[in-house]
């Protein structure tokens, strides 16, 4: 009997307790929920999506190279040796300017030949020409005579031109790019034997390779916007001047001349750089920024901040890439906040604190 009794105190105060010791227990898992909810809120950048001006763009990669006719190596016209370079790497040169001269003594001294056989040539020319108006000359030697003072003025005028070439001229305004002989060296007067090289790079143009996929949007006169690695914060304005007409059958591109103008001359012949070709404009596209967009499974999709202070994940069917903007066709509208920093990770639905001066309304 004694037994019986303590169980049925045990029962009791067991069933009295039950109710509190539940409660305790569902506020412990009331609390751990309001703990989840707390820790998935993410902290995120929104910039609003915008209407405006976008352009079609077209990339095309290549080569800086000077204008035709615009590098030039510069041989002399006669052999001799180098007695002074005027000109190195780097220097400025005008059209005529002399860049070196070579020795000319030998020249000198047929100069000084040639011009003593004028001078007598001249003097029997006269002296015929007194000698046939007295009759004692004939016709034949009046003409003789005046036969080789032509001669010996064309020997003399030719002595004076090689003369004059042994001080050597750059053809073209531009700069020393390169130098190939020293003073004192030989040079024997032929285009074997270049004495420096001069190059003009302004403008100068970008041979791009472009594929014939772009064939029907490109065409002569389209401006483009032209980039390198040495100077990458700069864009150069640039325009087509000419598009090849031989299509490259192992890339399936073709050349396009991009003429640029480099009044800074920062641009240098044999840099690489990159071309975006403008083919048209929309002056009232919807775009966001590329930082917004997110691929899953090769499909973009945005997230929209939305006034509860969470996101919606919104699949987007883009267009033309201007740059750092995309231009999206269909999923947004202008003025809807779009996360554009702190998207990875995010889902449907997700809490977000907006932290920039593009808060959304409602957004903490």
């Amino acid at each position: 009997m004694k037994q019986t009794a303590n169980f049925i105190s045990l029962l009791s105060a067991s069933l009295i307790l039950f109710p509190f010791m539940t409660g305790c227990g569902g506020k412990s898992a009331e609390s751990g929920s309001e703990t989840q909810e707390t820790s998935v809120n993410v902290t995120v950048q929104t910039t609003p999506v915008r209407k405006g001006l976008i352009r079609q763009i077209i990339q095309a990669n290549g080569v800086l190279n000077a204008l035709p006719n615009q590098d030039v190596k510069i041989s002399a016209l006669v052999p001799g040796r180098v007695n002074e370079l005027l000109a190195m790497e780097g220097d400025a040169v005008e059209n005529g300017q002399v860049i070196a001269t070579l020795d000319s003594s030998t020249l000198e001294d047929q100069v000084k030949e040639a011009q003593a056989a004028l001078e007598s040539a001249r003097a029997n020319e006269v002296r015929t020409e007194k000698l046939f108006e007295r009759g004692i000359a004939a016709g034949r030697e009046k003409e003789d005579a005046h036969h080789e003072l032509v001669a010996a003025q064309s020997a003399y005028d030719t002595v004076q031109t090689q003369l004059s070439r042994a001080h050597v001229r750059s053809p073209i305004s531009g700069t020393v790019v390169k130098r190939f002989v020293n003073v004192g060296e030989q040079v024997d007067g032929t285009s074997n034997e270049p004495i420096m090289e001069v190059a003009n790079d302004n403008p100068i143009e970008l041979t791009a390779s472009l594929q014939t996929s772009f064939l029907s949007l490109v065409k002569v006169g389209l401006e483009a916007e032209v980039r390198t690695d040495a100077f990458s914060n700069v864009v150069f304005q640039g325009k087509i001047v000419a598009i090849l007409p031989i299509v490259d059958p192992a890339t399936n591109a073709v050349a396009v001349r991009i003429r640029i103008a480099n009044g800074s001359h920062q641009l240098r012949s044999g840099m690489f750089a990159s071309a975006g070709i403008i083919t048209s404009v929309r002056n009232d596209a919807i775009s966001v920024p590329t930082s917004s967009l997110v691929m899953t499974n090769e499909e973009p999709k945005v997230f929209v901040v939305r006034p509860d202070s969470t996101v919606q994940e919104r699949r987007v069917k883009t267009g033309w890439r201007d740059g750092e903007n995309m231009e999206i066709l269909e999923g947004v509208k202008p003025g809807e906040m779009v996360v554009t920093i702190g998207s990875y990770g995010l889902a449907d639905r997700m809490k977000v604190t907006v932290m920039n001066g593009n808060e959304h309304a409602g957004a903490k």
